[in-house]
Parts: C-alpha cells; structure tokens; sequence
C-alpha cells in the first residue's frame, strides 16, 4: 500500500496586509483631521484679526472726524473773537479821536481866548498905522522870498534827479485805501509831504495809544475824513518808506503803531532814490505839530506819575521840528538804546559778588525782589539799580490781554540751564552757563528763550505766547531753581516743577 506524499506548498496570508493597511489609513485620517481642525483655527485667527483692524480704522476715522469738528468748531469762535476784537479796537481808537478832537479844540479855544485878552490889554497902546506899514513891510518880504524861491527852483529844475512816486494800485491784488506815508530816516521819523520830523528820542518813551506817532497818524486820519469824507471802507493807513539809515527808526516806529495791527504797509528804498509824496498842507503840517507837541507833553505827565512803571526814560526834544532844519533834535548817537522794561541785554554782568544787596543795605544770600513779586507790580532788582516793570521777560515787554500758555522744557543744573525743544521741533537745545548766580546770566537765559518762541510761529489772532518754564532739576539744581523762580517773578513768565 502506498503512502501519501504530503504537500509542502505555502499559501499567503491576507491578515497581516490588511491590519498594516488598515493601521495607515486611520492614522492618515487621523492627521488630516487635525489638519482641517488647524486650518479652521488660523481662518478664525485671521477672520478676527482684520475684524479688529477694520474697528481700529474705522475708530481712527470717528476720532479723527470729532477732531476735524473741534478744529472747525475753534475756528469759528476765533472767527468770531477776531472780529469783536477788531470791532472792539475800532471803536476804541474812534472814540480816543474824538477825546484828541476835543481836547484841540479845548486848546484853540484857550489860544483864541488868550489872543482876545492880549488884544483888548494893548488896544490902545498899539498905532494902527504903524501896524499895517509893518504888516505891508512883512508881505514884501514874504513876496520877496517867494520870488526868489521861485526862481532857485526854476534854475535847479535842470539839475534835477528822476523822481520816483509810490502810488496805491488800484489792480486786483491793491489796495483802495489813501497812504499816509511816514519815512523812517537816522533823524526819525518823517511825516510826508508836510516834511515834519518826529525824532528818535520822541520814540523812547511810552509807546502806549497816546505815544506821538500814534497821536499823529490818528490826527492826519481824522484831517482827511474831514476834509475829504472818506468811508470806513477807505480810511487811509499807514506806509512806512525805510531808508537804509532808518532801521531803528522803522523798528520804534513799529513798536509804536502796533494798536495799528495789520494796518499798514512798508516800502524799503534806497538812499540815492528821489521821492516825491505830493503836495503839503500847511493847516495839516500844523495840526501836526500840535498834536505831536501835546502827546509828547501827556508822556511826561505819565512818567512822572508812574515812574516806578517807566523809570526815568524822558529822551523827549523839546519841540519838533521840519525835516532838513539846522537845529538837530535827536538822541546822543553815543547814548544806549532803550529796551522795554528799561534792560539790555547783558546789563546785568559784572555784579560785585554776585550777591544781591537788600533795601537797608545788608547782602542777602540770594536774589531780593523789592516790593515782593506779584503778577501787578513792578518788581525792582536789588544791587543794580534798574527797574523792571511786569512782564519784562516777554517778547513785547509787557503782559498780553489775551495769553496763550504753552510748556518749556527746562533742565536745571548746577552749571547751567538748558531749553530742550519738543518732539519733532528743528531746534537744538539751547544752553545757558551760569557764571555765579543765575541773575547774572538771566538776560541771556531770557534772550535763548525768545529765539525759541520765535519756532513757534503765531499764536491765536488777538492773543500772544506766554511761555510756563517746566523745570526738571538735576542733582546740585536745587539752588538754581530757587535763584530762578525768584528772579523770574513778576516777569510774565510762570517757573514749575516738571512733574
């Protein structure tokens, strides 16, 4: 019998593929679940973030929108601020006309009373016949005179340069108002055509409403209102013609028409340049002088009523006089200008010891301000001599009606005092060195602070910058400090601790 061979032939098993298959593909599903899951989250993640960008933006827009409101909102009030404060200036300088009127007219009545009494007092001493042969006497000279006047302007008539006139233009871009032309020369100030010579030292004193030239603008205005009716349309205003020697006549005269604000205009002409300004009036020419002559009697009073407020500046000629007379009415060419508050730049160095000495004589360790410091009086520096009146560390000298706050950066040290510029000002810092006490560097503290005011441009129509001193004080700056808010009192300008 025969055996059965056994078969040895091996067969694949399908189990083990399919479980490594099977593992695989749950595994992959796996991932691509938490891949989707991941995608979901980063489109979440972006969908909020430009969500929060677009309310940023549209926050930024709302704000900005309140912000351009508020800025239209301000520009109306200062609209209409600027507006009643021109009114307001108007019928201020209307009615100080009339009070001028009035007071020259007071001042004829006197003179035509006084006339009546010398009159009526030497009527019979007086020869009637003697009288009128010296008046015909007199008309023959003047008729003399005349002629020969005549005839020296016809001889030189020849000889005569090109004359050159500045007229208004009428165009597009001029102006419809009459010029009242002022020429500003070494001597002074030139009434044109009436050739009357307002001096220099006429310019020093108080350059108030009821200064000199102010006075003679207002009585040249009110002559052409009368004589010739103009509108308020048309009033004239002032022209200044600067001549290359007139600086200093120009800068007093700006000083002293600055009630006057934009009402003006100025020429600059060269020294050699012939102008003619028309013809004189006598009778203007008169009132002139006149008036001239009485606002220069009124500052008198006024520093003599008030001298702890102007000091003793009186620079005042005694009468004025026409331009090319041979008698010269003007300042001491040698003698130091004036500056408001009666300082100068620099008139405080060389102090004994820099010590500043009280009232009974005794020295004190440190700045005595005479009289206290408040914001009404004049405050007196003591050991100098000198008298500032409030608000002299200002640009204009005196304390603005309307003034407009704004911080200044200052660090204090033990060495020196510096003015550190705002965010995005194009200015470098502005360093002071303090020699031995700070009052005697203060002018040149006050002039660096004047040059950076000069950054800031125009405050708001009517009003002027008042600058408040945040002072960050270094190490050994306590001292400093102290010497600085003290000599600063009563000066316009506010001293604070920077917080």
């Amino acid at each position: 019998m025969r055996r059965r061979k056994r078969r040895n032939d091996v067969t694949p098993t399908m189990f083990p593929f399919l479980a490594v298959l099977i593992c695989t593909m749950g595994a992959l599903i796996a991932l691509l679940v938490i891949g989707v899951q991941q995608a979901r989250v980063h489109a979440n993640h972006l969908v909020d973030q430009r969500s929060e960008e677009q309310l940023a933006k549209e926050e930024d827009l709302r704000r900005q929108q309140i912000q351009l409101e508020d800025y239209q909102w301000e520009k109306e009030v200062l609209i209409a601020n600027r507006e009643e404060k021109a009114e307001q200036l108007r019928q201020s300088r209307l009615k100080l006309a009339n009070v001028e009127t009035h007071i020259n007219e007071l001042y004829d009545k006197v003179r035509l009373l006084k006339a009546r009494r010398d009159a009526l007092q030497n009527r019979d001493a007086l020869d009637e016949d003697d009288t009128t042969q010296e008046q015909l006497d007199a008309l023959r000279k003047e008729i003399e005179s005349a002629t020969a006047a005549l005839k020296a302007l016809q001889d030189g008539q020849s000889k005569r340069k090109d004359t050159f006139a500045i007229l208004p233009y009428k165009g597009l871009n001029g102006t419809i108002h009459r010029p009242i032309y002022l020429e500003c020369t070494s001597e002074g100030v030139v009434f044109q055509p009436e050739g009357v010579l307002l001096p220099l030292s006429d310019l020093q004193g108080p350059l108030g409403p009821g200064n000199p030239l102010d006075a003679g603008l207002r009585t040249i205005r009110e002559f052409y209102d009368k004589h010739a009716g103009f509108q308020d349309d048309f009033k004239p205003y002032p022209l200044i013609v600067v001549r290359p020697d007139g600086v200093e006549s120009y800068g007093r005269a700006m000083a002293a028409i600055k009630s006057w604000k934009d009402e003006f205009g100025y020429e600059l002409i060269d020294e050699d340049v012939n102008l003619t300004y028309g013809n004189p009036q006598p009778l203007l020419a008169a009132e002139i002088q006149t008036s001239l002559r009485r606002a220069k009697e009124r500052q008198k009073t006024l520093i003599a009523a008030m001298p702890s407020r102007f000091g003793s500046k009186s620079g005042f000629s005694n009468n004025s006089s026409s331009r090319g007379s041979t008698q010269s009415t003007s300042a001491d060419p040698t003698a130091r200008p004036q500056y408001p508050g009666g300082r100068s730049p620099g008139a405080n160095r060389g102090a004994n010891s820099g010590r500043a000495s009280s009232g009974n004589g005794q020295q004190d360790s440190e700045t005595h301000i005479a009289g206290g410091g408040g914001n009404g009086g004049a405050s007196s520096m003591s050991g100098t001599g000198q008298s500032r009146k409030p608000g002299w560390a200002l640009p204009d000298g005196e304390v603005p009606r309307t003034g407009v706050h704004r911080p200044v950066h200052v660090v204090c040290e033990i060495d020196k005092l510096t003015i550190v510029p705002g965010r995005g000002e194009q200015i470098k810092p502005l360093v002071t060195k303090i020699n031995d006490t700070v009052y005697d560097n203060i002018d040149e503290f006050i002039a660096s602070l004047h040059t950076y005011m000069d950054t800031w441009g125009l405050s708001v129509v009517g009003g002027q910058w008042k600058p408040e001193l945040s002072v960050e004080i270094k190490p050994g700056g306590g001292a400093r400090f102290r010497e600085l808010r003290t000599v600063l009192q009563g000066s316009g300008v506010e001293v604070q601790v920077r917080r």
